[in-house]
């Protein structure tokens, strides 16, 4: 299995999104998300349904296409998400939130530009990995 990876073309920042997984019940997705934005880091459980990943994929190849609108990836009942919009000149914005509930609860914003080109790999990764764990 390789990483699919979202990498700024102007600087060291990127988005990797690490061991995908399928729920047995075909349900969602474990994925691990890393990132380098800034001088902050992560490395962060992302749980997902299967429909919100379609959503994703969908808007990601319209985004990539048309270089407007935005692709959100966002589970269903939880507040953290990843999003890539469409910005000027074939710019795009990574950003989004990650979430940590516990007794400690935690955040982190993140966002980054990267260029449509970075972009198109990125999504042409994701299918891979998708479809190598599919039913």
């Amino acid at each position: 299995m390789t990483d699919t990876l979202l990498s700024s073309s102007f600087t060291s920042e990127f988005l990797a999104f690490r061991s995908i997984k399928r729920f047995e019940d075909g349900s969602g997705y474990r994925l691990h998300v890393e990132l380098q934005a800034g001088p902050f880091s992560a490395s962060y459980p992302f749980f997902v349904e299967s429909y919100p990943v379609k959503q994703f994929l969908l808007s990601l190849s319209a985004l990539y296409e048309s270089l407007s609108g935005e692709a959100l990836l966002k589970p269903e009942y939880e507040p953290q998400f990843i999003r890539i919009k469409a910005g000027t000149g074939g710019h795009m914005v990574i950003s989004g939130e990650l979430y940590v509930h516990s007794d400690q609860p935690q955040v982190l914003k993140f966002q980054f530009r990267t260029d449509q080109t970075c972009v198109g790999l990125f999504l042409q990764q994701l299918h891979h990995e998708l479809a190598a764990v599919a039913f």
